[in-house]
């Protein structure tokens, strides 16, 4: 478990703007805890991190729960940290994803981002990010969770669960307090991205490179149910994805995005 006496977590608390560490083995949901210390504490800016979520949500009203299996626990950490929101504020959801690249390349790996903001290594799934907004304490709120997959060598899964893990892909294993100093080191970095215009054009063009949708043909459920098929062509200037649907130009907002190498038990 990663502690603030870590001189790598207390340089990071010291160089960001985030202000509060609260370190749990197990707890409901990391974005809910960070909530209620928000109001309790009056600071827009704190970091909640467990090892284990028995509630914790993912995109799209999805549950994000720890689980046991028959090759042990895997090793995961779940980090939520607030902030006041920016300028660019719709655009916190790919600061984040830019953060956990950064994150995971600095272990030597080669990470790609799945529109939004998902993270594969070799195109399956290591960390899954979710966004939230709310008016809380007075502050007008964003709360980001991420959930990393830290080690799940040994762990046994289904053949379509396209699921990884940092130590799987390194065969080493993972220091957690590094870890967490790199992300928070780097969101901060890409969140002051968000309080310019030239920034936020300056992290999508960033994001469009790493993203590993473009030129995919995908699958994709819109929020009406409707499905489009097609290239993914571009993401627009409101980070929105764009793709070809039969020589229609569809532009998705939100919603579940499969690359065809992905398949559809790999949520968007």
């Amino acid at each position: 478990m990663s502690d603030v006496t870590v001189p790598t977590v207390a340089h990071a608390l010291a160089v960001t703007r985030f202000d509060a560490l609260t370190q749990l083995g197990t707890t409901t949901s990391t974005n809910d805890v960070a909530l209620a210390l928000v109001t309790e504490q009056g600071s827009a800016h704190v970091v909640v991190t467990a090892e284990q979520q028995t509630a914790g949500r993912g995109r799209l009203g999805r549950r994000w729960v720890h689980r046991d299996t028959p090759g042990g626990t895997p090793s995961s950490l779940a980090v939520t940290a607030t902030l006041a929101a920016p300028k660019h504020a719709t655009m916190v959801p790919f600061a984040a994803g830019l953060a956990v690249y950064d994150t995971l390349a600095a272990f030597g790996v080669k990470p790609g981002l799945k529109w939004p903001n998902d993270l594969l290594l070799d195109g399956k799934k290591v960390v899954g990010i979710l966004v939230e907004r709310a008016p809380v304490a007075g502050h007008d709120l964003i709360v980001v969770g991420a959930g990393f997959n830290l080690d799940w060598r040994g762990i046994a899964r289904e053949p379509d669960e396209l699921w990884t893990s940092l130590g799987e892909q390194t065969q080493q294993p993972v220091d957690a307090a590094v870890l967490l100093a790199r992300y928070l080191i780097a969101l901060d970095g890409w969140l002051d991205a968000l309080d310019s215009d030239q920034g936020q054009t300056g992290l999508l063009a960033t994001y469009r490179t790493r993203c590993v949708t473009l030129g995919q043909p995908v699958t994709v459920t819109l929020a009406s149910g409707r499905t489009a098929t097609g290239i993914a062509q571009a993401i627009s200037e409101r980070g929105e994805l764009e793709l070809l649907d039969n020589g229609t130009l569809v532009t998705v907002t939100s919603g579940d995005v499969w690359h065809d190498l992905d398949g559809p038990n790999l949520p968007g």
